[in-house]
């Protein structure tokens, strides 16, 4: 088992991590929130729920989980597939760009609309 004084040692170099224990992964899950980081976990046990529960993002797997792992998660991976997570951020990443985007034209076309008007009024 991890403690915090280990983990504070560590926590910057963390990337990922494979196949630990579910207590070592709520421990995990919990440190890592009490010193600032936004924590994503997967899982697919009834073990697993806490972990799932106490993540910024916790993904539950669809085919193999079971159904409190369900419950517990943030996001159902149909698929059990790890790559439709990255899939998943590449497409939610497109979202936002062209979300913005249009933000920002239908900004600039109110701004155009109400100059146009005003100008209307004058002439």
């Amino acid at each position: 088992m991890i403690n915090l004084h280990e983990l504070r040692k560590i926590h910057k170099n963390l990337r990922v991590l494979a196949r630990p224990r579910p207590e070592d992964k709520y421990l995990l899950v919990t440190g890592l929130k009490e010193l600032g980081d936004v924590v994503a976990v997967t899982g697919d046990g009834t073990n697993d729920a806490p972990a799932l529960e106490k993540a910024d993002v916790g993904f539950a797997m669809g085919i193999t989980g079971t159904k409190i792992a369900k419950h517990a998660g943030d996001i159902i991976i149909l698929d059990d597939n790890f790559a439709s997570i990255v899939k998943a951020y590449m497409w939610e990443e497109i979202s936002m760009a062209i979300s913005e985007s249009s933000y920002s034209f239908r900004s600039q076309l109110t701004s155009w609309l109400y100059l146009q008007r005003s100008l209307d009024q004058l002439y």
